[in-house]
Formats: C-alpha cells, sequence, structure tokens
C-alpha cells in the first residue's frame, strides 16, 4: 500500500506543481516585507543619509522587476514621513517609470516640497487619476488664486465640489471665486448651497443681495467693486483685493474702488498710498479717498499728515462720524484730550444706533483712563444696550466697573462677558483682575492662566502673562 502511495505522488507531482504555478499566477505577489519595513524604518530615522534609501527601493525593484508599487511606495512612505528630499530622490532615480508617471506621486512630491508651481504644471500633464484627490486640489485652488488665475481655480474646485456634492461648502467656495472675477456665475452655486444648508448663511444672503442690487448699474465694475466692498465688510482681505482689482482693471479711474482698494492694502501691509493719492487726484471732492488716506497715516503714527487728510475729509463731509472718530484718534495720539472725547462724543451722537462708535469712544476712555465714570462707563453701557450679547461689548462695561472701582458689579458684568463667549481672552483677563481685588486669590490666578494660555502673543496674552509673575512672588 505504501509504495502504491509513492508512486502515486510522484505521478501526481508535475500536477501539484502546476497547481502551485497557477494559484501564484492568481494570487497576488507577496509584498516584500522585510525589504518594506527596512525602507521605513530607513525613512523615519533621521540619520540615514539618501544612498540607503535609493538602494533599498532599487532592491525591492530588482528582486520584484514587474511590480511598480516599491517605487510608488517608497515615495508614499518619505511623504508619510515627511521626507520630501528622500521621495524626490527615489522618484528621481526611478522617474521614467510608466507607473510613476502617470499617478499623482509627481503632483504630491511638489506640494510636500512646497513648490506648487511645479505640482501644477505636473497637473496639466496627469491629472486623470488624481481628479478625486482633495489633498491635491485644495492647494491647488490657493496656488491659482494667488496667480490670479481665476479659471483654473473654478476648475480645480468644481472638481473638489463634485467630491461631496451635498456639502454646501464646496458650492460656498466655488461661488467665492466666481464672485471676484465674474459675480453673475457666483449666483448659480450659492443658490445649491443655500438650498443644501440646514440654516440661512448670512455670507449666502448677502452676497446674492449684493450681485442682485448691482445689476441696475449695468455694469461689471460697479458690481465687482460692490463685492469687494462686502469683503471689506467682512474684513476678507485677500478676496476683497481680488474684487476691486479686476474692478480697476475693467475702470482704471473708478475712484471708490481706487480708494477701497488702497484701503486694503494697507490692511495686508502693503503701501496703499499710490492709490489713495490716486483717488483723490481723480475726484478731490470726493470724502471717501479722504478719509482712507487720514487712517493711512494714522496708522503710520503720521500724526501731522494724518492731521492734515481727516481736516480735508471734515471739510468734504462735516457731518460723517467715520471723520468725527478719526478726528477723535488724532487728538488722543497728540495728547488733547478735551477734544478726543469730544469727537468721539460727536461720531455717537451722529449715529447714536451703531454701536461701533459707543465702543469707540468706551476704549478711548478706559485705555487713557480719561472721564471713565462720565464716558468710558456710559459709552459701554449703550454698545450693550444695542448688543446685548456681545462679549466685547461686556467686557468694555466690566472693566469700566473694575477702573471705577465697583468690583462687586464688574464681576457681575464680566460674567456675563464669558457666558457670551467663554474664551474671551480679555474678559477672561479683567476677571482674573478683578477676583484679586476681591481677595478670591486662587479664582483668580486661574482665569489669568486661561488668558495667558489662550493667547501669548496678544495684548492681553502678554499683560496676563506679566500678572502672573508679579501675583506669584513670594
Amino acid at each position: 500500500m505504501e509504495g502504491l502511495l509513492s508512486t502515486l505522488i510522484r505521478h501526481r507531482v508535475p500536477h501539484l506543481i502546476l497547481l502551485i504555478l497557477l494559484i501564484c499566477l492568481l494570487q497576488p505577489s507577496p509584498l516584500p516585507a522585510p525589504l518594506l519595513t527596512t525602507l521605513e524604518y530607513q525613512l523615519t530615522t533621521s540619520e540615514t543619509s539618501q544612498e540607503p534609501l535609493v538602494e533599498t527601493v532599487n532592491d525591492i525593484n530588482l528582486m520584484y522587476p514587474d511590480w511598480d508599487d516599491p517605487i510608488i511606495s517608497g515615495v508614499q512612505m518619505a511623504l508619510r514621513s515627511n521626507n520630501p528630499q528622500s521621495a524626490f530622490q527615489i522618484l528621481g532615480d526611478h522617474g521614467n517609470n510608466s507607473i510613476v508617471e502617470d499617478s499623482c506621486i509627481n503632483i504630491q512630491l511638489y506640494l510636500a516640497l512646497e513648490d506648487p508651481e511645479k505640482a501644477a504644471s505636473a497637473w496639466q500633464k496627469h491629472s486623470a487619476p488624481c481628479r478625486f484627490d482633495n489633498t491635491i486640489l485644495a492647494p491647488l485652488v490657493e496656488y491659482y488664486l494667488g496667480e490670479g488665475d481665476f479659471e483654473s481655480a473654478v476648475l480645480m474646485q468644481s472638481e473638489a465640489t463634485e467630491l461631496s456634492p451635498q456639502d454646501p461648502a464646496g458650492y460656498i467656495s466655488l461661488a467665492r471665486i466666481y464672485s471676484v472675477y465674474h459675480p453673475e456665475k457666483a449666483l448659480a452655486p450659492l443658490q445649491v448651497a443655500r438650498s443644501l444648508s440646514a440654516e440661512e448663511d448670512p455670507f449666502i444672503l448677502d452676497m446674492i443681495r449684493t450681485i442682485e442690487d448691482s445689476r441696475f448699474e449695468e455694469s461689471d465694475a460697479y458690481t465687482l467693486a460692490e463685492v469687494g466692498v462686502l469683503y471689506v465688510r467682512r474684513a476678507e482681505w485677500e478676496y476683497a483685493s481680488w474684487a476691486l482689482s479686476n474692478a480697476v482693471h475693467l475702470e482704471p479711474d473708478y475712484v471708490e474702488a481706487l480708494a477701497y482698494l488702497g484701503y486694503v492694502q494697507d490692511q495686508t501691509g502693503k503701501d496703499g498710498l499710490a492709490m489713495l493719492e490716486k483717488a483723490i487726484s481723480l475726484d478731490p471732492r470726493n470724502s471717501l479717498p479722504a478719509i482712507f488716506l487720514a487712517d493711512h497715516w494714522i496708522r503710520r503714527e503720521e500724526t501731522d499728515k494724518a492731521f492734515e487728510a481727516v481736516g480735508t475729509a471734515y471739510r468734504l463731509d462735516p457731518d460723517n462720524p467715520v471723520v468725527a472718530a478719526m478726528q477723535g484718534e488724532i487728538y488722543a495720539q497728540l495728547g488733547d484730550h478735551d477734544s478726543a472725547g469730544a469727537a468721539y462724543l460727536k461720531a455717537c451722537e451722529l449715529e447714536p444706533d451703531i454701536p461701533d462708535f459707543w465702543i469707540l469712544l468706551s476704549e478711548y476712555s478706559l485705555m487713557y483712563e480719561v472721564k471713565v465714570k462720565l464716558l468710558g462707563i456710559r459709552a459701554a453701557r449703550n454698545a450693550v444696550l444695542l448688543k446685548p450679547h456681545d462679549a466685547h461689548a461686556l467686557d468694555l462695561l466690566g472693566f469700566a466697573h473694575y477702573l471705577s472701582g465697583s468690583f462687586d458689579v464688574a464681576e457681575r458684568v464680566l460674567q456675563r462677558a464669558l457666558s457670551s463667549n467663554p474664551t474671551y481672552t480679555p474678559a477672561l483677563f479683567h476677571m482674573g483682575l478683578t477676583l484679586l481685588e476681591l481677595g478670591e486669590s486662587s479664582e483668580a490666578v486661574s482665569y489669568i492662566e486661561q488668558a495667558a494660555a489662550l493667547e501669548p502673543d496678544s495684548y492681553f496674552g502678554i499683560l496676563a502673562a506679566r500678572t502672573l509673575e508679579t501675583v506669584r512672588q513670594p
């Protein structure tokens, strides 16, 4: 029986070998696990030089010449390890590999190397496999926006939006790009975003209203300027700059667009003086460029030039509350606090229902500790009446009571401020100061520590850190 079994096995050997070969052909090739483990270790070891990395990939490629994944895997491992230079070296030795050329690796690599220009160039050649990778699309959108290539940015964002067709954020992003160069085209994605949103989005409503209301002028430059002003109000300076720049491109002598563009440039660290001066030269009787010119000089603390500019604005528009507030700022810089207080108060009286002017008056009074009970508390109280849940207004009122010595009242008001915004740094700091005065040292330190930790580089964060040093001194 045993001899028969041996003979049968020998007879079946060719069939068994064929079966094993078929299994090997049909099943995926086993991964070269030891070599991949070595590669991953080398990539995560900072001391490893470039040569061993490339040698490991080469070893994998020699052992498995028909397997293209080791090159891609090596590059992907390098990118995951924040080691783009190693990825670049591996890719450089196998750059002619067709699988690599047709993959997204090149684009990912250039993005990791912070070279979006080359990433965009690679996208132009091999975009097909990367059309549904938002980690590639999002940086390319930002790149094209920065280059002013809005058509390409729209293309990238459209593909990104297709990845999540039920997400309103993608349509809003697409509408924002359209809004700065072809506002009418922004309306369709805005309406889609509105239909998908669970709640009304103020931005969507404001943008739709702005574009639709500007139609009566039948001027693309006017619509772009209105969109730019909307972004100014939202302090979205890049989008404001793009929209206003395109408005000026269409109408180079558009005074208001030039003035706003100069203002935006000042806000973003550029010098808007040339734009402002051009606007003034085109229309010397327009108060808007003069107002922005005064703001330009105030920011640079060139008080004499600011005083001259705001004087011009006042002659052109004496009942403008912004001009009055600017006069208050300049008088404060000059140390003329009687005139400063009167100017800020005039701004409030010209527009008593706008809380921002009451806030400016209160801030001035508290900063210089001028007439805190007469101006600071009154102005902050009016601001709170107009914005009862605003943490900033409540903080000003609480701090005004702190400066006037009413610590119990200050604590109650500051608690309201923190109920509106528990992480509002000024209110945390002022609450800490108030509790120190009330003798609650341990709780006071906790508030001040929070203020110092939340915004360590801010004005109030630095004050909080210094206060902690003082409080902790034996």
